[in-house]
């Protein structure tokens, strides 16, 4: 089963036992892309430290841009360990987390290339379960995803709803498209791939801004396989609506960009894939993002059913449209309920099942944000909207303790 959080917001240690191999364990390298991120930089010392692997095997890369004057001094200020490596990105476009990526490549030692985000708290033994999967998988499985999850899902009702909806994504249907050997969508965080794939793969792509999806479906595209993981990071969730939209905004555009991306050699697709393949991964990308658009038409479609006037005054092949419409809606969200909740009863979060059944009050802001995700796409398909993080209350109240841990520590 899957480990819960512990009192510091690291997530326990999960049961499943390591999986021995008699060879050499490989040598690591985790990039991390930080732009204003001094808030959390008592926080991501203390998960840095807390890693389960051979200190001489880790090699750290926090990559800031030049015009950062604030996070370089934080994170100096906690004293990293010594694997930790600073590096400043040169100036230069487009300002994007997978530029930063590519441009840490040229310094990263690793057999192995993972990522994680400022704000992350993995499962301390966390590499060494990825390192001990990777010894016994085949050559083929590229990479390897660990589930997400958050340490502040508690702090309101959106942060709830988050932690629901990455229940039923990490825990339930990306098993299930593993199952299906349908592309896996690569989260943006905490996923390791051997460096020989990545650098086959062509890197990341620096104008996408979910440069995760991305990687994944090239890996798709390479015959190559992402497996999934059973340790779990902990995140800080958005808990603001303004910044939940924002974030989701750039999401679902990069969603988009990148299915318009794959999608520009349709023929080629196909081929690389196969047909199923080919549905689904045109099913997966357009889904989220069709989904939320057609929020309006779902309750349009609900009104015209309880009101006579409207229902009246339309001709009967639209009310017939409509009504098929909400059929269908109302079977997709019977389906992401038992999802959602079969996704909490797996990392035993059952405690938030009787929020799912108040997702519909949460979608709202997911319709918000595709209609600006498309927006931005047609105006500004690079910019990145950044998500601010060690500002909820959660979070706040844990870097207050981990400052307090650190200056007991060195008196």
């Amino acid at each position: 089963m899957y480990g819960r959080f512990d009192n510091h917001g690291l997530p326990r240690t999960c049961d499943a036992p390591l999986i021995s191999d008699h060879r050499p364990p490989p040598s690591i390298s985790i990039l991390i892309a930080l732009y204003r991120e001094a808030e959390v930089a008592p926080l991501l010392n203390e998960a840095l430290r807390a890693l389960d692997y051979p200190p001489e095997l880790l090699d750290v890369k926090l990559i800031l841009e030049t015009d950062d004057d604030e996070t370089v001094p934080a994170i100096l200020a906690q004293d990293p360990p010594p694997f930790v490596e600073i590096l400043i990105t040169p100036d230069g476009g487009p300002r994007t987390k997978p530029r930063a990526l590519n441009f840490a490549m040229e310094f990263a030692k690793g057999d192995i290339i993972g990522v994680y985000d400022a704000e992350d708290r993995p499962a301390p033994n966390q590499i060494r379960q990825i390192t001990a999967q990777f010894a016994a998988s085949p050559p083929e499985v590229a990479c390897i995803q660990a589930r997400l999850g958050f340490y502040n899902a508690s702090e309101n009702f959106i942060t709830r709803c988050f932690e629901i909806k990455y229940a039923a994504w990490f825990d339930v249907i990306l098993p299930g498209l593993r199952q299906m050997n349908l592309p896996t969508p690569l989260g943006g965080t905490s996923f390791f791939i051997r460096r020989g794939a990545l650098a086959a793969a062509g890197g990341w792509d620096s104008y996408n801004v979910t440069e995760d999806a991305d990687l994944g479906v090239m890996l798709s595209r390479m015959g190559l396989i992402t497996a999934l993981s059973r340790s779990i990071t902990a995140e800080e969730a958005s808990s603001k609506p303004s910044a939940w939209i924002k974030q989701r905004s750039r999401w679902l555009k990069g969603y988009l960009a990148t299915w318009i991306t794959h999608m520009a050699h349709p023929a080629e697709l196909w081929r690389n894939l196969g047909p199923s393949s080919f549905i689904g991964l045109n099913v997966i990308l357009l889904s989220a993002v069709l989904g939320y658009l057609a929020l309006p038409l779902m309750w349009l479609g609900a009104l015209l059913t309880v009101s006579d006037t409207l229902s009246s005054a339309l001709p009967k092949a639209i009310i017939e449209a409509f009504r098929n419409l909400g059929h269908v809606s109302a079977l997709c969200i019977l389906l992401l309920l038992i999802a959602a909740v079969l996704g909490l009863w797996r990392r035993r979060r059952l405690q938030y099942a009787p929020f799912a059944f108040l997702l519909p009050l949460y979608w709202p802001l997911g319709a918000i944000a595709a209609y600006l995700a498309v927006y931005e796409l047609i105006v500004t398909p690079t910019t990145w909207r950044k998500t601010q993080h060690g500002v909820g209350r959660i979070a706040t109240k844990m870097r207050k303790k981990s400052l307090a841990t650190s200056r007991s520590g060195s008196d």
